[in-house]
């Protein structure tokens, strides 16, 4: 089990920021999972998020973080950019020192100079959101994701 690096998780948000991560331009869930599944074939999958007019995707890669793999999404947050990375829980862990309770949901919350995380798990997914949000608005979009 890894514990996820909120360092490296900014670094791929700046990147796929600055379109410089070589990520694929998406427009839908389905086509996002059918390309990690071919790559990971076990991999859980981006969860589908309910429909929101406010939320948009726009792009996804795929990278390895040190022993475990991890699927980041960008979304458009009415004009803000999110990005959402998920692996499997059984391979990420997050920071256990600043936690939050949100909707009955626990959260890290983490801090990377101007970005705000907040990781939590679900099931087989571990997810992190990353943008110039607040905390407890990332978490809201976290519980969009983690519905049932």
């Amino acid at each position: 089990e890894v514990m996820a690096s909120p360092a490296d998780i900014a670094a791929v948000h700046r990147a796929m920021v600055a379109d410089s991560a070589q990520g694929m331009k998406v427009s839908d869930i389905a086509t996002i999972n059918a390309a990690i599944h071919a790559q990971w074939g076990d991999f859980p999958g981006i969860p589908q998020a309910e429909a929101d007019p406010h939320l948009r995707l726009h792009e996804c890669c795929i990278r390895q973080m040190k022993d475990a793999r991890m699927a980041f999404v960008m979304l458009d947050v009415d004009g803000h950019k999110v990005s959402m990375a998920v692996a499997r829980s059984k391979d990420v862990t997050s920071p256990r020192d600043l936690l939050q309770s949100h909707d009955g949901s626990t959260f890290s919350v983490q801090k990377v100079g101007e970005l705000n995380m907040v990781m939590t798990q679900r099931g087989p997914r571990w997810i992190c959101l990353t943008g110039d949000l607040p905390p407890a608005q990332l978490m809201d979009i976290a519980q969009r994701f983690l519905k049932d």
